[in-house]
């Protein structure tokens, strides 16, 4: 099923890159249409590799070595459009190593070879740089804004073994910072899932972020908007849970007394699911 085997992804992925490709020696299209098929290109990309009726090996394999280098710097293209696209193929990249890695455990493969190793931080250092500046602007497209927070949590939540210590609290920092933001906080509370699913033979600290984490949702919890509310709720639910036990000083007690009031406040019999949220979240 699919496109096909390694030798077909592999010319799939060739003809893209002309495509893609900055310089003009390498395009197959007039100025005009550059626009429209990039944008179809990396729709196509993202596709396949999202598709279950492909090797994840074959695509792994065919993207890093011929396709990572043009999706980064299709993230710094004019177009919104085309750059949510390439965001959102860049979002799948850690997944398609995720998945690749399970494959070789399952086969009982060294899948910790120096050389996996240095692919790794050679592609975790590439998606940092490529999505990094598209996370921080502030005076970007929505779509932009929402395709970058879901890249940085991909990114955290896969590949922060690979990420220095400073790397990890930018992007942390940074996602705090758009989950103060009206415009993205429902978008940044999304995200947040993510990271608090990520492996726990490897679990990514939270702890720079994780106090006002906690402290931004309950504040939200207090909005008139019901979406608000029940984004908040899920989002509290499932950082308590797997990062709850990171806290334990004075101050974290007298924050979690705080999270328990607000979410006392909002148990009331005439919106029973908003009931059951906080009731789950409480225990």
């Amino acid at each position: 099923g699919g496109i096909g085997g390694p030798t077909q992804i592999e010319s799939v992925f060739a003809h893209i890159h002309s495509i893609l490709s900055p310089d003009p020696k390498h395009r197959t299209i007039s100025t005009g249409l550059t626009k429209s098929i990039k944008l179809d290109a990396l729709c196509l990309v993202r596709i396949m590799m999202t598709c279950d009726q492909h090797d994840a090996s074959c695509i792994k394999h065919a993207f890093l070595s011929t396709l990572l280098g043009e999706v980064c710097n299709a993230v710094q293209e004019d177009w919104y459009k085309v750059i949510a696209e390439a965001l959102r193929v860049l979002a799948e990249v850690p997944s398609l190593l995720l998945l690749e890695k399970e494959w070789k455990a399952q086969q009982m493969t060294d899948e910790d070879s120096p050389n996996n190793t240095e692919e790794t931080n050679q592609v975790a250092k590439a998606l940092y740089d490529a999505i990094e500046p598209r996370l921080a602007a502030h005076d970007l497209d929505q779509e932009i804004k929402e395709c970058a927070l879901v890249a940085s949590a991909q990114l955290l939540s896969v590949l922060h073994p690979s990420l220095s210590t400073e790397q990890q609290h930018r992007l942390l920092s940074l996602l705090l910072e758009r989950l103060k933001n009206e415009t993205t906080r429902i978008a940044a509370m999304k995200t947040l899932p993510i990271l608090a699913s990520s492996s726990k033979s490897s679990r990514l600290d939270v702890s720079p972020i994780l106090s006002n984490v906690v402290s931004e949702l309950a504040s939200l919890l207090r909005q008139q908007s019901r979406g608000v509310k029940q984004s908040a709720l899920e989002s509290l639910d499932m950082v308590i849970q797997c990062h709850g036990q990171d806290c334990g000083g004075d101050q974290d007690v007298e924050l979690y007394d705080g999270v328990l009031r607000e979410l006392g406040m909002i148990i009331v019999d005439s919106d029973l699911h908003i009931s059951h949220l906080s009731l789950r979240a409480s225990i």
